[in-house]
């Protein structure tokens, strides 16, 4: 789903920010400066504009996973922020509306995953604009070169309602990013620039090496691992065109495992995932039992391919999981707790150690 259309979201800037209400101003999307330091297979960095559009997820969308998708707690750490600055915006004044929306089509959290394919705010006010100028059809956009951008967002906003949410949401976000988040966010990073700088340590320095066979088979050699604000154990991931991996962002450099044990969930998603349509019945994809089992499938896997190329790391991460579904993370036996936090069929388990199996084969 990748485009390359830069330059046609350069010509489309100005009125897609006037459109949606935005400031005009450039946002802190920026990339590290370059340097003359061996460039890494996997890049540990983050994106102001993925920040964002989860943000505003976050803010309206009632969470009940059981690995949460949102930091717990994150609106009311962010309501307190807001109310330090003595701020409201029209994000805070339309939550109740856009709750309401996705509450009627659950089909619109899809759209969180765009926020992983684009590279700055303003890009993404400009592809939204053309996108609703074209009402959804990329057959219909002024400029053709905006015709893959408007094909995206048109997989997760498909009819007038949705796109109705879409301009609201866009609004109300353009309105949160000039008056609160832009410098909300920018603060955080100053103040967790150690803990990006202990997770890439330990990433690339210690786990990239233990890991690199099962995720050169996965063909996921190389990407990058983007450190964000609202996420909890449940990531977002692409690998369509370009491999970018959205993991919690941990609190402090003591807890900066917890993004590599996000990461791994990520990427053993690929071997869960496989395991899951393999031992699923045609019925039970019709009938969304098998959309059931991916969560747990991917925990699971997760603690399987640790078990079997980091091993120091599965008890770590299976207590992260275990307390974030809010089960027994203290437990004596932790395989034990995970298996029962995260149950799954022995055919699917084993299915799991296969695919896992199968993808350190030739290591």
């Amino acid at each position: 789903m990748r485009r390359q259309f830069a330059g046609a979201c350069a010509t489309l800037l100005a009125m897609g920010c006037a459109s949606l209400g935005g400031s005009g101003t450039p946002s802190s999307d920026t990339a590290p400066a370059a340097s003359s330091a061996p460039v890494k297979p996997w890049s540990v960095t983050t994106s102001y504009v993925l920040d964002l559009w989860l943000h505003g997820y976050a803010m309206v969308q009632r969470d009940t996973s059981r690995v949460p998708y949102f930091r717990r707690g994150y609106r009311d750490i962010v309501a307190a922020a807001k109310s330090s600055r003595g701020v409201t915006t029209q994000l805070d004044a339309n939550a109740s509306t856009l709750q309401r929306g996705l509450d009627s089509n659950p089909g619109l959290i899809s759209g969180q995953f765009l926020g992983l394919q684009e590279r700055t705010w303003e890009e993404m006010q400009a592809d939204i604009t053309a996108f609703l100028q074209a009402e959804g059809d990329p057959n219909a956009a002024r400029d053709s070169t905006m015709r893959p951008a408007i094909a995206a967002y048109a997989q997760s906003y498909r009819t007038k309602a949705d796109r109705d949410w879409l301009r609201l949401f866009a609004q109300s976000l353009a309105d949160e990013h000039t008056r609160f988040y832009q410098q909300y966010w920018n603060d955080r990073q100053r103040e967790l620039a150690p803990v990006l700088a202990r997770v890439d340590t330990l990433f690339s320095n210690r786990y990239y090496p233990l890991l690199r066979g099962y995720l050169n088979n996965s063909q996921l050699e190389k990407g990058e691992i983007l450190l964000s604000l609202p996420l909890d154990g449940e990531g977002r991931t692409i690998t369509s065109g370009q491999h970018s991996v959205a993991v919690e962002f941990p609190a402090s450099s003591d807890s900066a495992l917890d993004a590599v044990y996000v990461f791994v969930h990520e990427a053993a998603g690929l071997a869960s995932g496989q395991a899951v349509a393999d031992n699923t019945t045609p019925a039970e994809k019709q009938t969304g039992v098998a959309a059931q089992y991916e969560s747990p499938a991917a925990v699971r896997a997760g603690a399987l391919l640790l078990h079997r190329t980091a091993p120091d790391l599965v008890a770590g991460y299976e207590r992260f999981y275990i307390r974030a579904a809010g089960g027994r993370a203290a437990a004596s036996d932790l395989d034990a707790e995970l298996a029962r936090t995260f149950p799954l069929p022995k055919v699917m388990v084993d299915g799991i150690g296969k695919q896992v199996d199968r993808l350190l084969s030739t290591i």
